[in-house]
């Protein structure tokens, strides 16, 4: 019953163990892959994601949301209401990227420019999107994401999603560490004793043989002495009548 019990810790420690390590390990992978796709124009099959940072656009998706972006075919050729990202040229936010739907579509001089606006508010942007800034087309979001990207990127969700994880692991492993010398030394411990024991037997029986060896020559010695004995108690042969 022990056995059984010892063998069904020893299981789940070890599931519990490459549970920690998946966990820890699609924890890094899923902050470097929201690193690359959520900063700058990084893109993954031509797909790019973004954190929502505002609610400029309520009512499709929402801050904290992540959206996924396409890079489009042809940047001149995006209609009216598509939702688009872009390089923003506005005074107020001049270099942000912005995601906002498009009212029309302008073309001054051979360049297309396209008339953007937050849903939200209904208001235009002030200056108008050059299609050479269009970073993607909208196709989707994930609610909510974005909170745990920006969450995993705190030192507490540092901490909670992946060095409390490694701690974890770690503390196990040397748990289980120090159970193996633990064992391993109760085991050579438990060798020495039985070798000791088999020495003690083996000398113990050693001695028992010579005991047994010095009487069987005691006795072979008390034999012989009754034998040349014998003759002198029994008499010389009887002398022969004259």
């Amino acid at each position: 019953m022990k056995e059984k019990t010892k063998k069904g810790v020893n299981i789940a420690l070890g599931i519990l163990t490459a549970l920690i390590v998946a966990f820890t390990v699609c924890m890094l992978v899923f902050t470097i892959v929201s690193v690359a796709t959520t900063r700058g124009n990084a893109s993954l099959f031509g797909y790019k994601a973004y954190i929502v940072q505002s609610d400029s656009m309520s009512g499709v998706f929402e801050a904290g949301d992540v959206i996924v972006v396409k890079t489009p075919g042809d940047v001149t050729a995006l209609n009216e209401g598509d939702i688009i990202t872009f390089i923003s040229e506005d005074p107020d936010s001049f270099g942000a990227i912005v995601t906002h739907k498009i009212r029309s579509v302008e073309k001054r001089g051979g360049e297309t420019l396209y008339h953007t606006y937050g849903v939200a508010n209904g208001f235009d942007d002030l200056t108008p999107v050059p299609a050479g800034n269009v970073l993607g087309v909208y196709e989707f979001r994930i609610a909510g994401l974005g909170n745990f990207f920006a969450f995993i990127r705190t030192p507490a969700g540092y901490v909670v999603l992946i060095l409390l994880p490694f701690v974890l692991l770690i503390a196990l492993n040397v748990g289980k560490l120090i159970k193996s010398i633990k064992q391993y030394r109760s085991e050579k411990r438990a060798e020495r004793e039985e070798l000791a024991a088999q020495q003690r037997l083996e000398r113990e029986r050693i001695a028992e043989q010579a005991r047994a060896d010095r009487e069987e020559v005691e006795r072979l010695k008390e034999e012989l002495r009754r034998l040349k004995e014998r003759p002198d108690r029994e008499g010389g042969p009887n002398d022969s009548e004259q």
